[in-house]
């Protein structure tokens, strides 16, 4: 799972010049939630657009577990793309608010594998015993 405090500003669709994928000029890629379009910075943009960037946490998937563990503990997770749901995107109030929430995310993915790795080693152990 790759896990990502970002400024996440809302934009349109991507056309022929940009596929979604970033452009040849450099720009950053753009990312499906719904359908809305973000693109992310590691910095807050100098320049307000159409719709204000806003601080967030993304998520890339790598486990459907993973998957199921933000739709349980966060119900306003916008998951992307539609063809594959194997991103998230929470927004925050603030930054701030975003790296907690950051912190809170890491921490509950680790509880949840420390939690399936001791019910794999209760299981093993059941198994030997029969």
């Amino acid at each position: 799972m790759e896990i990502q405090t970002v400024w996440a500003e809302k934009c349109p669709p991507p056309d022929d010049e940009c596929d979604g994928d970033g452009d040849k000029s450099g720009t950053p890629a753009l990312h499906e939630f719904g359908l809305s379009w973000y693109r992310f910075s590691q910095t807050a943009p100098a320049t307000i657009g159409r719709y204000p960037a806003v601080a967030a946490v993304w998520i890339r998937f790598r486990a459907l577990s993973e998957l199921e563990t933000i739709q349980t503990y966060f119900h306003e997770a916008k998951l992307g793309p539609a063809a594959s749901f194997t991103e998230a995107l929470i927004l925050a109030d603030s930054w701030k608010g975003a790296e907690a929430l950051h912190r809170r995310i890491v921490a509950l993915i680790e509880r949840e594998r420390t939690a399936d790795d001791l019910g794999e080693a209760i299981k093993e152990e059941t198994m030997e015993d029969a």
